[in-house]
């Protein structure tokens, strides 16, 4: 299974020291989720992590790439500059389609 990191110049790099190798160091969302179509159509990647600034803005395009796939899963992490303003809960919003209810915490 691999994982790939998409992300500013410090998160890949930690990552990659933790032994990540497939690295991706974007600023632009668009690459970003050209990177992600990329990774999907890779039967070996199980698992994407994708900074919280980058997928906030790419968030809608990536749940209607992956609603009917289980892999790669797809998760937004705080970048080196902590986390983004507005929080993307993709869980809940997977949650609240299948279901029907929203999930408030």
């Amino acid at each position: 299974m691999k994982i790939s990191v998409i992300g500013d110049h410090s998160t890949v790099t930690g990552f990659r020291l933790a032994g990540v190798n497939e690295g991706f160091e974007v600023e632009d969302s668009k690459e970003a989720l050209q990177i992600i179509r990329e990774s999907m159509k890779d039967k070996d990647s199980g698992l994407i992590i994708i900074t919280e600034k980058l997928y906030g803005k790419i968030a809608e395009e990536v749940q209607r790439l992956t609603e009917k796939r289980v892999s790669p899963m797809i998760v937004a992490i705080p970048d080196s500059k902590g986390f983004f303003e507005e929080r993307i809960d993709p869980i809940r919003d997977l949650v609240r389609k299948a279901v029907g209810i929203e999930i408030k915490y």
